[in-house]
């Protein structure tokens, strides 16, 4: 018998970022961001010298998994798999041995596996400290990071380069252990396993580390050739008791052979795969961790940075960039000369998804606050089981974009007292409009799919019962596989519809997307693919008929998805009637029975999508907003243009642009100022409602020692009353309204507006104190889009009130009162008395509402109007007819015309809700003594 042994070096490089969990050497060692929030590294493994390693045991998992996996595709049979990796099959592994089909207690033959995996060293001490990524929990209720939920994993960065090794023993000895066990492997047996490897990595079938749901993990072969040692060596003895020369064969030369694996390979794993074309062009933030330490001062504001997807070992220049600035605390004021791609993490898009899905699936059921998504859970994976949905990182590459320079976003919160800019209250971030983004990929595993349905307990009562990767043929498994499909589809339909953002600051318009292509391939049961190309009928037209195109866009999406998963539709059918089949399809093939006594009337879609509010509007003084980042003359101050602009200056004829920032911001402050108005005339304002506050001796304050001074804006914030707060959200959870960026759809005639600063001495004009406004008076503009998402409202209402022991009446009662509230702000934007803008104490700003329609309505907390147009009605006639927009939205307030619930007696939810005691409201105690 002659012993082989094999050694093979398998060269890679990290394709998509890459961690593998250690344990941290210093347990309390924080990383600390410049407003004191801590975050816990999640340290990479290391060896007992500190470098960083990717363990053997976690290289050998993953390739005996893709192997059993794809075995049919790589030809291997069963016996052969037990031959190379012990004799046990890994999805066996811990499962009874009636399981083994045995019949009695007798040990398994097992065997050593054939295949040795050892420790790679991925990043030595020399190379320095390994970057960190920051990551977030998302607490579905609050919309806000959990508490406690922000984490920092080190990684290794793309384009890191290591090599996997691997020995291999064979022997030519054909028989089994005793009692006839599994036989050991074979040298053919053995080549063969080495040259499956190596397919399986270079057709991106091994994903290497932890979050590999999230597109972390993926390596790629460096040389297209490997190759690999092989040393043989004989028994001490012949067959013919001859002796060998077993020490010439140990310290002899191996033999030295190659392996190339194919270039191309088929596989039958079942996998559905969405791909999606885009662009961000209102601008796509994901913020990067910014070191303590690093603040904005009164000479200049440090922009946010954004996340960047920097590699190393792809290039000098590259790999420089790399090395100066990714550990470096002073990297975010050097961030606007970074040219590596932007990132926006898989994790992000992950979530956004797996939100999305787990509301539409709660609203299939009829329980919009319930916790019981099983559906969303097969796909996205709980911490029993991993999930089968995979999402890649997502770059954008600025290389070919045309404009490398970004667009540095200034915005100031507002001092409620002084109502200027607060002091410290500058921010910037730093957008690419222009960057080029790679397509969205979603990966969906249809084994993994079927093992998390059928490892669900309510799942236990099906006929058949198989927890392998092998195609399942039960129907109920099926439908609850499709289903689970459909429901990610429609949250892919929303993306490509543009209601659903990315990224952060999504609240004040960024994050839109507009979608170019998205297809979907390996659809269940062979069904062919669904390739929809976005073309408008109507190519250059406003903001409103893109809206309508893409509605139509995405109810084409929807169409073709429904077809292919075996719901019958005609072609004629219209979108909400399209949501309603999948909502149905979704809440038949749902494990968990939906709640009884809901008539089918009430289980519609209307609680899927936000209640949006159109505003069509116009200017006649002109709305100026200022671009700080314009430096053409200084004396001229310039309007803001669209994100997507290259070059301001007097002559621009780019769009101009009103952030969704600076709307939300005067909404915010009007409501805030309208409540505060009615709580001190009706007697109820407490010291709490208060922008001012009693300096203490050790308060720290200014005026400290008695006196009163002005909150903090964030002090002031947190004080706005409750109504507000649960519209435009806290720091402690997030607003339920989103407004859009607006543009102009036509500058008109522009203005070059002179002005002057008179000397207070000598009453003329002060020297170098003549200065000029670019107007646009007869600008366009496209409407201002608002979106009020009822849901997101309700639960903001519960947890500013948990623990006062409200009914879910009084609740609803309060949501209802927020929107009233925005309502009697729009009502007063509709009048004319709230300017937008800047210079609005010069006149400029002034709004002229021509148009406001509510579309979307859920009929609960936002009660339907007659019409989705709530002026002008062409078809109404008489006095009680609002004269203009106005007095139609208070009109509608009042629940006119028809007699519909209106929101009369709101003022009574502005007094903040009294803490229970022993689980009884403070002030309903009060009224029983």
């Amino acid at each position: 018998m002659t012993i082989y042994r094999y050694d093979m070096t398998i060269p890679v490089r990290v394709a998509s970022v890459l961690h593998s969990g250690g344990i941290d050497s210093v347990p309390e060692r924080p990383i600390t961001d410049d407003d004191g929030r801590t975050a816990q590294p999640n340290a990479f493994a290391r060896n007992g010298i500190g470098e960083a390693i990717l363990p053997g045991r976690s290289i050998k998992g993953v390739i005996r998994t893709a192997f059993e996996e794809h075995a049919e595709a790589l030809r291997f049979k069963k016996e052969e798999l037990k031959r190379l990796w012990g004799g046990e099959m890994r999805r066996e592994v811990g499962t009874s041995k009636k399981k083994h089909e045995k019949e009695n207690d007798d040990p398994l033959s097992l065997r050593a596996s054939a295949l040795a995996f050892h420790h790679a060293v991925v990043w030595e001490r020399i190379d320095g400290e390994l970057p960190h990524r920051m990551s977030t929990a998302i607490d579905p209720a609050t919309g806000c990071v959990k508490d406690g939920a922000l984490f920092a994993y080190e990684y290794l960065p793309v384009g890191t380069s290591f090599d996997i090794r691997i020995s291999a023993e064979a022997t030519d000895d054909g028989t089994g252990g005793s009692g006839g066990g599994t036989k050991p492997a074979s040298p053919d047996l053995v080549v063969r396993a080495l040259k499956a490897i190596l397919t399986l990595i270079k057709h991106d079938m091994i994903s290497l580390g932890g979050r590999t749901g999230s597109g972390w993990g993926r390596v790629e072969l460096r040389e297209e050739e490997i190759a690999y040692e092989k040393v043989s060596i004989p028994a001490r003895t012949s067959k013919g008791n001859e002796p060998t020369r077993v020490l010439s064969s140990l310290v002899g030369k191996p033999e030295v052979a190659q392996l190339e694996p194919p270039r191309s390979f088929t596989h039958n794993h079942a996998l559905t795969s969405i791909k999606i074309e885009w662009d961000a062009p209102s601008g796509l933030f994901v913020g990067m961790h910014r070191p303590k330490g690093i603040r904005s001062d009164e000479k200049e504001t440090i922009a946010a940075a954004p996340l960047r997807n920097w590699r190393k070992n792809i290039g000098p220049k590259e790999d420089d960039a790399f090395l100066t600035t990714h550990g470096e605390v002073s990297y975010p004021i050097q961030a606007e000369g970074d040219t590596a791609a932007l990132m926006l993490p898989g994790t992000s898009i992950r979530g956004v998804l797996r939100s999305r899905c787990a509301r539409i699936e709660s609203n299939a059921q009829s329980a919009p606050n319930s916790e019981e998504t099983p559906l969303s859970q097969y796909l996205f994976g709980t911490t029993e089981y991993r999930g089968a949905v995979r999402v890649d990182d997502c770059e954008g590459d600025l290389s070919e974009s045309g404009g490398n320079s970004p667009l540095k976003l200034t915005r100031n919160a507002i001092d409620r007292v002084t109502g200027s800019a607060a002091h410290g209250a500058l921010y910037a971030e730093l957008l690419y409009p222009h960057a080029k983004w790679k397509p969205i990929r979603i990966e969906v595993d249809h084994p993994q799919l079927c093992r998390n349905i059928l490892r669900d307990s309510e799942v236990a009562t099906l006929a058949e019962k198989q927890n392998d990767a092998s195609p399942c043929e039960s129907e109920a498994v099926k439908g609850r596989l499709r289903a689970a499909l459909l429901l990610l589809a429609l949250s892919v339909v929303d993306l490509c519809e543009g209601v659903l953002p990315l990224g952060g600051g999504s609240g004040g318009g960024l994050g839109s997307i507009e979608v170019s292509r998205v297809s979907f391939g390996g659809l269940p049961d062979g069904a062919p693919g669904v390739d929809a190309i976005y073309a408008p009928a109507v190519s250059g037209g406003d903001c409103a008929t893109e809206r309508r195109e893409r509605a139509t866009y995405a109810r084409d999406i929807l169409w073709e998805v429904l077809r292919k998963l075996g719901v019958e539709v005609s072609s004629g059918t219209g979108r909400s009637t399209l949501e309603e089949k999948a909502i149905s399809f979704i809440r038949d093939n749902c494990v968990s029975s939906p709640q009884t006594g809901q008539p089918e009337s009430s289980r519609s879609t209307n609680g899927i999508h936000p209640t949006r509010l159109t505003i069509e509007w116009g200017s006649p003084t002109g709305v100026f907003v200022h671009d700080v980042q314009a430096t053409d003359d200084s004396n001229v101050l310039l309007p803001l243009r669209a994100k997507t602009s290259t070059l301001n200056d007097e002559n621009c004829s780019d769009p101009l642009l009103l952030p969704g920032t600076s709307i939300r911001g005067a909404l915010r402050a009007r409501c805030s100022r309208i409540a505060r108005t009615v709580l001190y005339a009706t007697g109820q304002a407490t010291e709490s409602d208060s922008f001012h506050a009693e300096a203490t001796e050790d308060a720290g304050a200014p005026g400290s020692g008695g006196g009163r001074f002005s909150r903090d804006i964030h002090e002031q914030l947190a004080h706005d009353p409750g109504l507000v707060r649960y519209m435009f959200g806290t720091t402690e959870y997030r607003g339920a309204i989103r407004v859009l960026d607006c543009t102009t759809i036509d500058l008109g005639d522009r203005l070059k507006i002179p002005h002057n600063a008179i000397d207070r001495w000598t009453g003329g004009v002060i020297n170098g104190g003549l200065f000029f406004e670019i107007v646009y008076p007869h600008a366009q503009w496209n409407d201002i889009i608002i979106e009020v998402d009822p849901a997101q409202l309700l639960r903001n209402v519960r947890t500013d009130c948990a623990g006062t022991g409200l009914s879910e009446e009084a609740m609803k009662g309060r949501t209802r009162a927020s929107w009233c509230l925005l309502g009697l702000a729009l009502a007063e934007l509709s009048a004319g008395t709230l300017p937008l803008g800047g210079k609005t104490t010069r006149g400029l700003g002034q709004v002229e509402v021509t148009g406001i329609s509510v579309s979307g309505a859920d009929g609960t907390i936002i009660t339907a109007p007659a019409s989705e147009t709530l002026w002008p009605t062409h078809d109404a006639e008489g006095p009680a007819v609002p004269q203009n927009a106005a007095h139609a939205l208070l009109a509608y307030l009042r629940g006119e015309p028809g007699g519909r619930e209106g929101y009369t007696g709101w003022a009574e939810y502005l007094r903040e809700p009294a803490v229970a005691t022993n689980g009884v409201p403070a002030d309903v105690e009060g009224e029983n003594q």
